[in-house]
C-alpha cells in the first residue's frame, strides 16, 4: 500500500544577498528567500558598526565620511577612534538617530539633535554640544573623555572623567559624578557627588547627595529650598556662597566653607561641621563633630552618642538620655 504524505511541499529555488545603502539610514544586509510558492521572504541582519574616517569633508551626514561608506541609521552604532583627519560635525537643524554612540578619540561636535537609544559613551576625546544642538540618551564619560553642554541634554549623565554644563542648560535627568564637573545651567534630578570635585553654580531639582570627593556651592548655586542633602563618606561640602536646603543631614565627611548654608532641618551623626550651618527646625545630634558654627532658633537635641564641640553651638541645647556633650575635648554634658 503506498502512503501518501499530505504535507505541503515547499522548495527553495533562490538564495539572494542584497546590500541596502543610504547615506542618511546606514546600511543593512538582507537576505531573500524565493520559495516555489512565489512568496519572498526577507530576513534582515544586525546591522554593522559605522565608524568615521573623515575622508570626504567633515560633515557627519555624508555617507562617504564613514567606513561604510554609509551614515548611521537607527540600527547603528556610531564609532569615533581617531583625532586624525577631518571630525564629524553634526550641523544645526540637522539630527541623527542611533542606536549608541562610542568616542574614544577626536572630537564630536553636535549642533543639532543626536538620540542615542543605548547611550553616549565618551572615553576618550570630546563631546561637544552645541548652544542649540542636543543630546536624547543617557550620557557616559570616563578616563580622559569629556564631555562639554554647551546645549541641553535628556538623560542621565554618569561623569567619570570630565563635563560640563553651560548657563540657561537644562541636564533632564540625574546626574552621578566621580570625576570633575561644572554646572552652570539646571539638573532636573538627582545629584550624586561620590569622588572627584564637583563644582556647582546652577540649580538641581531632586536631592543631593555627597559621599566622597567634593561638592562647592559658589555663586549662583541652589539645591533646592525644599530638596534634601545628605553629606555622608569621605565626602566634603564646601559652602563658597550661601545656599538654602530642605532637610540637611551629615553621617560622615565634612561640611565647611565660610558662607552660611541654610536648612529647614540638620541631623548630625557623624562627620565634622566645620562651616556654618543655621535652621530654624530640630537639629538632632547623634555624634559627630562641631568645630565650626550650627546655629537658629530650633531646639538642638543631644540624642545618643558623643557630640564634641569645638566650636559653637548658637542654639538652645538640650542633652537626652544615652547622649554626652562634650565641650572642647575637656568638658563632658551627660544626659540623665
Amino acid at each position: 500500500m503506498t502512503k501518501l504524505d499530505a504535507r505541503p511541499t515547499v522548495r527553495q529555488i533562490g538564495i539572494r544577498q542584497r546590500s541596502l545603502r543610504t547615506c542618511r539610514l546606514g546600511r543593512a544586509t538582507e537576505l531573500v528567500f524565493i520559495l516555489a510558492t512565489g512568496v519572498t521572504l526577507a530576513l534582515s541582519g544586525q546591522a554593522e558598526a559605522q565608524t568615521w574616517d573623515g575622508s570626504t569633508s567633515g560633515d557627519y551626514l555624508i555617507g562617504t565620511n564613514w567606513a561604510g561608506d554609509a551614515a548611521p541609521g537607527p540600527a547603528d552604532a556610531v564609532v569615533l577612534d581617531t583625532a586624525a583627519g577631518n571630525q564629524p560635525t553634526l550641523a544645526p537643524g540637522f539630527s541623527s538617530v542611533v542606536t549608541n554612540v562610542a568616542v574614544s578619540a577626536g572630537t564630536l561636535v553636535i549642533g543639532g539633535n543626536l538620540s542615542a537609544s543605548t547611550g553616549v559613551n565618551v572615553t576618550g576625546g570630546t563631546v561637544q554640544v552645541g548652544g542649540g544642538g542636543s543630546i536624547s540618551g543617557d550620557a557616559m564619560t570616563s578616563g580622559a573623555g569629556v564631555l562639554t553642554l554647551g546645549g541641553s541634554m535628556s538623560g542621565n549623565l554618569t561623569n567619570d572623567g570630565a563635563a560640563s554644563l553651560a548657563a540657561t542648560k537644562i541636564i533632564d535627568g540625574n546626574v552621578t559624578s566621580s570625576g570633575t564637573m561644572t554646572n552652570n545651567g539646571g539638573i532636573t534630578g538627582t545629584l550624586g557627588v561620590t569622588d572627584g570635585s564637583f563644582t556647582n553654580a546652577g540649580g538641581v531639582g531632586g536631592a543631593t547627595t555627597v559621599s566622597g570627593g567634593e561638592l562647592e556651592l559658589i555663586t549662583g548655586t541652589n539645591l533646592g529650598n525644599l530638596m534634601a542633602l545628605t553629606v555622608s563618606g569621605t565626602g566634603t561640602l564646601t559652602t563658597t556662597a550661601a545656599d538654602t536646603v530642605g532637610a540637611l543631614t551629615q553621617s560622615g565627611g565634612t561640611i565647611d566653607g565660610a558662607a552660611t548654608l541654610t536648612a529647614a532641618t540638620f541631623g548630625q551623626s557623624g562627620g565634622d561641621l566645620a562651616g556654618v550651618v543655621t535652621s530654624a527646625g530640630a537639629k538632632t545630634l547623634s555624634g559627630g563633630t562641631i568645630s565650626g558654627t550650627l546655629t537658629g532658633a530650633g531646639l538642638a537635641t543631644v540624642q545618643t552618642g558623643i557630640t564634641t564641640v569645638t566650636g559653637t553651638i548658637d542654639s538652645a541645647v538640650t542633652v537626652g538620655t544615652g547622649g554626652t556633650l562634650r565641650l572642647d575635648s575637656a568638658t563632658a554634658v551627660f544626659g540623665s
